[in-house]
């Protein structure tokens, strides 16, 4: 008991002097102490102008490092390699699907080629479906005719030289007035194409210039429409070519 009484009567007996409290120290603002330092010959301005600051080379400690194996010293001067040129440098290697090596520049060749047969391709088509039958063989007889006129490799054997040269009119042959080696203008009666045409008669008029087919009984149908077009276009082309005669000077012209 007499210890628990002890250890009460330390909190029950206070003592009621207090510590006095330490006073904290003032210390001196260095703003307040703090003098203007002025330097003499230095413009204010100057302070706003780009510096340049020389920070010398830039040093870095080569240090090396000790191989596992052998316990030699490999210092990272040795290390330092210089990049190999673009034409040493290996070329990148490009694979399909199944691993086969594949060659880019003939590849592309052979895309470019793809595409240019199939846009050559699409071209003939389309030419072959907007020509009609009649425009497409008179242009294959002009191709021909034109690849004849190109040459000169005609021969006095020749059978077609041998032709022209006989229905050639001559003026100076006494029997020129007799006998005469033009034919005479027969109807026609087939086109170009193959196939026969009427030939009965007048064929009626219409802008395109299609001639009337063989099974053609010679009724003209039509209200009249064909004929008023065409005669209309053909009077709008001498309007236009009598307006050009008209607007022509004739001071042009040096009749001395």
């Amino acid at each position: 008991m007499a210890s628990r009484a002890d250890y009460l009567s330390k909190y029950l007996s206070k003592d009621d002097t207090k510590k006095p409290k330490k006073k904290s120290k003032k210390t001196t603002s260095s703003k307040e102490n703090a003098a203007p330092i002025l330097i003499e010959g230095l413009d204010p301005e100057d302070e706003f102008e780009p510096t340049n600051v020389n920070l010398g080379p830039a040093t870095k400690a080569k240090k090396g490092f000790k191989r596992i194996d052998n316990g030699e010293l490999v210092m990272n001067d040795k290390l330092d390699h210089v990049a190999a040129p673009e034409d040493e440098k290996p070329t990148t290697i490009y694979r399909d699907q199944s691993g086969k090596i594949v060659d880019l520049q003939a590849k592309r060749a052979e895309i470019k080629a793809r595409q240019e047969s199939e846009a050559e391709r699409e071209k003939i088509e389309t030419d072959r479906v907007n020509t009609g039958e009649l425009d497409r063989v008179r242009r294959e007889k002009e191709s021909k005719e034109l690849a004849k006129a190109t040459r000169f490799d005609y021969s006095k054997d020749s059978s077609e030289y041998a032709q022209h040269i006989s229905r050639k009119d001559r003026f100076e042959d006494p029997m020129f007035g007799r006998l005469s080696t033009t034919l005479p203008l027969q109807p026609e009666r087939i086109l170009d194409t193959g196939r026969p045409i009427y030939d009965k008669g007048p064929h009626p008029e219409n802008r395109f210039k299609i001639k009337a087919g063989h099974f053609w009984d010679g009724i003209d149908r039509g209200n009249g429409f064909e004929e008023r077009l065409v005669r209309a276009r053909d009077l709008t082309y001498v309007k236009k070519v009598t307006d050009r005669g008209a607007k022509e000077s004739y001071t042009e012209y040096d009749f001395e």
